[in-house]
């Protein structure tokens, strides 16, 4: 399923409430099993509101708090103030970050994380600190797939009678702008863009044979361009359309990866996995071997719920390769493309889907 777009602002009082349920409901669905029962069942929205109220009303207050909501609803928060404990003096804090169960899987959590981490680097602070239940897995892999490291700093909470470890990350902030992943396959490594690319991958923008199903012919400033779009993706979101290599046979194939889909449709928002390889290196079973890995890469370290891919009904090569992935096409879903005029011969265009779950069977 696709998700309706997430945005985040800054809390005011009166969200109080509205974080408190969030709090608790966050705590009940991602502490089963951490936290005895008795734990979340004294989970009190109540006595939640309160507490964040105050921390909200406070003067003079360097606690920020971060909501994300979707379609109006709030679905998550987090929370950012000054560290002021052993071992982190100057360091910046995430105090808090929840969700809502039905929030998970949506990029609300990494928009928080992101607009919380920003938060600190623009108030200043070189490095951040959070603590996380040692037994609570899914958050340290996502916090660690966001760059945060285990600094080796430990402690005992009591909940519910029952004693806990917590583990102290860290961050370094002025490394924690997304970097590019670099993945690789049997034959195949997908990596940052270079400079030497340009000039190839302009060479195969300007094939026909390449560009049958798109409406015209980029100039090398245009193919420059989209370049840079790629880079700026990858800096925004940490993904993106890799380069491709195939060590030993080609420095630069083309591109195979994953951008969010640039317009407005029926699907959107949603993730694209995409391709586009130099002639001469069609028919070795490059795209589609590349495209899994980037599938692999979206719904494992991104964890998102569904990931789609489109183009022209004509467009035979790349809808066998959606086959080949596993992805399935509903006539229902197809669409006018909103960038072409009415009446443009490449309008129409088919959509495939493949969720994690179908992507796991």
């Amino acid at each position: 399923m696709t998700h309706p777009a997430i945005a985040v602002r800054q809390a005011a009082a009166d969200d109080a409430r509205a974080i408190a349920a969030v709090h608790v409901d966050g705590w009940r669905w991602a502490y089963r099993g951490l936290v005895p029962d008795a734990a979340l069942a004294a989970q009190s929205v109540d006595g939640r509101a309160v507490m964040w109220r105050g921390v909200l009303s406070a003067p003079d207050t360097e606690s920020r708090v971060w909501l994300a909501e979707r379609e109006g609803r709030l679905v998550g928060f987090a929370a950012t103030a000054p560290a002021g404990e052993a071992g982190a003096h100057g360091a910046g804090k995430l105090t808090a970050i929840y969700l809502a169960r039905d929030a998970t899987g949506t990029g609300a959590g990494r928009a928080l994380l992101e607009r919380a981490t920003g938060d600190l680097r623009q108030r200043g602070y070189r490095a951040a600190v959070l603590w996380v239940f040692a037994a609570n897995l899914r958050a340290r892999r996502f916090y660690e797939l966001a760059g945060w490291r285990f600094d080796g700093t430990t402690k005992l909470e009591v909940h519910g009678g029952a004693e806990l470890t917590e583990l102290r990350y860290a961050l370094d902030i002025d490394a924690a702008a997304p970097g590019v992943a670099e993945l690789t396959t049997e034959r195949l490594v997908l990596r940052a863009w270079r400079d030497a690319d340009l000039a190839p991958f302009a060479a195969l923008c300007a094939d026909p044979r390449v560009m049958e199903h798109f409406p015209s012919l980029p100039s090398r400033a245009e193919s420059d361009a989209t370049v840079a779009r790629i880079r700026r993706h990858f800096d925004a979101h940490g993904f993106g359309l890799w380069a491709v290599e195939a060590p030993g046979v080609a420095d630069f194939l083309g591109f195979v990866g994953l951008i969010h889909v640039p317009f407005t449709a029926a699907f959107t928002p949603a993730v694209e996995i995409g391709w586009r390889l130099a002639a001469a290196h069609w028919g070795s079973g490059y795209a589609t071997e590349a495209a899994r890995r980037a599938l692999a890469f979206g719904f494992e370290q991104l964890q998102l719920d569904q990931i789609v891919s489109m183009t022209v009904p004509g467009n035979l090569r790349s809808r066998g390769v959606m086959e080949r992935l596993g992805m399935h096409r509903a006539p229902a879903d197809d669409f006018d493309h909103p960038r072409l005029p009415d009446g443009h011969p490449l309008r129409r265009h088919v959509l495939y889907r493949l969720s994690r779950t179908g992507w796991r069977c």
